[in-house]
Formats: structure tokens, sequence, C-alpha cells
């Protein structure tokens, strides 16, 4: 989808890159590392127009981790409230919107 080749480039930009993909495992050379990582992907929640967003269950170096994109209306209501860094993600998701630019949520 566009908007997952748009993830791709900004991940890319920030020194993130997607590798492969074989059957139930991905592969990205991030920075610092100096091997590839290897996610494996234990289970995926696809997007609906219902629940706006998602999620993939990974596995890497033995810990699970649950990654989430979606709108950023339903994203910011499941946001911890109180965290120092919701106030310039809430600042940076209203000037996108002022330049008319889409946007998605990473949590």
């Amino acid at each position: 989808s566009p908007d997952e080749s748009a993830l791709v480039e900004a991940t890319a930009a920030a020194g993130w890159e997607f590798r492969d993909r074989v059957r139930d495992e991905v592969i990205v050379r991030a920075p610092n590392e100096r091997e590839p990582l290897k996610y494996k992907v234990h289970g995926v929640n696809a997007f609906d127009s219902t629940r706006k967003r998602q999620s993939v269950v990974v596995e890497l170096k033995g810990e699970y981790h649950l990654l989430v994109k979606g709108a950023d209306n339903v994203m910011l209501d499941r946001a911890k409230q109180g965290d120092p860094r919701l106030q310039g993600l809430q600042v940076a998701l209203q000037t996108f919107a002022e330049e008319g630019l889409r946007t998605l949520v990473i949590g």
C-alpha cells in the first residue's frame, strides 16, 4: 500500500533498511547493529475501518513486541497520558494537518 511504502522509505531515511521477508521472518538492517535483525512474526491483526489500526506481534532476540500503526486520533486515545512526549506528538500532528498531510502514528 502507499502508506506502507512511505513507512519503508521513512525508516530507511532514519537508518533502518528493510532487507527481506521469508515466511514468518522479517529481516532489517538497523543503525549500530553489525548483523541484520531477524524479527519473527507471530501474529497480525489487519487494518480495518472499525479499529483504524493494524497490529503485529513480533519476537526479537527472545523478547516479544507489539507494534501498532494507525490513525492519529485512534492512537492518541490509546497513548499513555502524562507521557512527556505526548504534547510534542500532538503539536507535530497539528502542524502536519495544517499542511494537508496524512499521518499515521506508530506505537
